[in-house]
C-alpha cells in the first residue's frame, strides 16, 4: 500500500525530469498497479496547486533556532511545523554554522532531504517521511532478532549502536579570502557532509551531527541524478576541508549548543566514527517513538557519548578520534 512518504520521496527521486515521457515511465516502474498511479498522479496534481499559493513567511533564524532545540522529535505536528520552516527559506536559506577550530567557516544550507538511503526494509509498518533517519554506526553488525522489537517502556538510554535524527541540510564551505564578509555566494562549496538533529527515544533534541553522504548528485557531470549509486573518491571522502581526520559520522560540540549557532559559534568534533554508517528509513512504535525500520530496539541509543566510546574498539579511543582538537 502506498503512503504519503513513498509519493514524497518519489517525488524527489524525479525532480528536475521534466520529459513527460520519462515521468511516466518511472512512475510505472515504480508502481506497476494502475490505482497505486493515480494516487500518485493526483497526489502530485495536489501539490502543484498548492505551490500556486502565496508562500509562507520565512522564519527569522532568531525563532528557527529555539524551533529546533525545542521540537519534540516524536510529535508530528511539530516536526511538520519546523521541516514547513525548514523548506520555506527561512531568512537566507541557510543555518550560520560558525567556525571549525581550524577557523574554517561553515554554514548548513537548508533541505530536509539532503541525505538519501536505500534500505529496503520488509517490515510491513508504514515508514515515515525521509527527514526522519536512523543512524546506524555499526552497520556491520547482526541483528539478533529478524523483527522489529518494541520497548515496555521508554528509556533515553537503551544501547549504542543507532540513534534517530531529523535533517537539516547540506554542510557548505567558505573558501573566499575575506571572512568577514560570507554574503559572496560563489565563494561557498558543498564539503559533501550533511546535518542532521539528533533525538532521543523521549523525542529531545540531543545536539547536531554530520554525516558524509555517499550518494552525490554531481551538478557539473549530471552523472548521478537518482542518486542510486555511490559516487566519492576512497582515499577523500569524509574529511572538512584542511583536516586530517576521517569519518562518515561525528557529533558537533559547541558553546550554547543548537541555540548557540552563529557566525561566531565555534566548533569541535565529538563521537567520530572512522567507518562508514548505515542510513535506515524510520517508523514509529505504538509508544509513540522513532526507531528504525528493521532495527532491533535493543541496538538503540539516544544520548552517545560515554556508554558508546566504551563499547568502540580500542583504536577508536585515541584522543584524536575521540575528540579532534582538544
Amino acid at each position: 500500500m502506498t503512503s504519503l512518504a513513498d509519493f514524497e520521496e518519489f517525488a524527489e527521486s524525479i525532480k528536475g525530469k521534466w520529459e513527460p515521457n520519462k515521468i511516466e515511465s518511472a512512475v510505472a516502474k515504480k508502481w506497476p498497479n494502475s490505482k497505486d498511479q493515480a494516487a500518485y498522479y493526483k497526489w502530485s496534481a495536489d501539490q502543484f496547486f498548492k505551490s500556486l499559493e502565496p508562500p509562507r513567511p520565512s522564519m527569522p533564524m532568531a525563532e528557527l533556532l529555539p524551533k529546533i532545540a525545542s521540537t519534540n522529535y516524536n510529535n508530528a505536528a511539530e516536526t511538520d511545523l519546523l521541516k514547513r520552516a525548514i523548506n520555506s527559506g527561512s531568512d537566507c536559506g541557510y543555518l550560520p554554522f560558525g567556525t571549525y577550530i581550524n577557523g574554517d567557516l561553515y554554514r548548513v544550507v537548508l533541505r530536509t532531504n539532503a541525505l538519501v538511503n536505500h534500505s529496503n526494509p520488509t517490515t510491513g509498518q508504514t515508514l515515515l517521511p525521509p527527514w526522519f533517519l536512523v543512524v546506524n554506526t555499526e552497520p556491520t553488525l547482526k541483528s539478533t532478532s529478524g523483527h522489529q522489537k518494541i520497548p515496555s517502556d521508554e528509556t533515553d538510554d537503551t544501547s549504542s549502536t543507532s540513534f534517530s535524527a531529523f535533517q537539516l541540510g547540506q554542510l557548505e564551505y567558505f573558501y573566499g579570502k575575506d571572512v568577514s564578509d560570507p554574503e559572496q555566494e560563489d565563494y561557498w562549496i558543498y564539503t559533501g557532509f550533511c546535518a542532521v538533529i539528533g533525538f532521543t527515544m523521549s523525542g529531545r533534541a540531543n545536539g547536531i551531527y554530520l554525516i558524509y553522504d555517499f550518494y552525490q548528485f554531481d551538478p557539473c557531470s549530471g552523472m548521478n541524478s537518482d542518486r542510486q549509486e555511490k559516487s566519492y573518491d576512497e582515499d577523500l571522502w569524509g574529511y572538512l576541508p584542511h583536516s586530517d581526520v576521517q569519518f562518515s559520522c561525528a557529533k558537533v560540540i559547541g558553546e550554547g549548543g543548537i541555540a548557540g549557532l552563529s557566525q561566531d559559534f565555534q566548533f569541535k568534533i565529538s563521537d567520530i566514527i572512522p567507518h562508514e554508517v548505515g542510513l535506515a528509513r524510520a517508523v514509529r512504535t505504538s509508544l509513540n517513538t522513532i526507531v528504525g525500520a528493521g532495527i532491533p530496539v535493543s541496538e538503540f541509543e539516544s544520548t552517545r557519548g560515554s556508554k558508546h566510546s566504551a563499547e568502540r574498539p580500542e583504536e577508536d579511543e585515541s584522543p584524536t578520534k575521540k575528540l579532534h582538537g582538544l
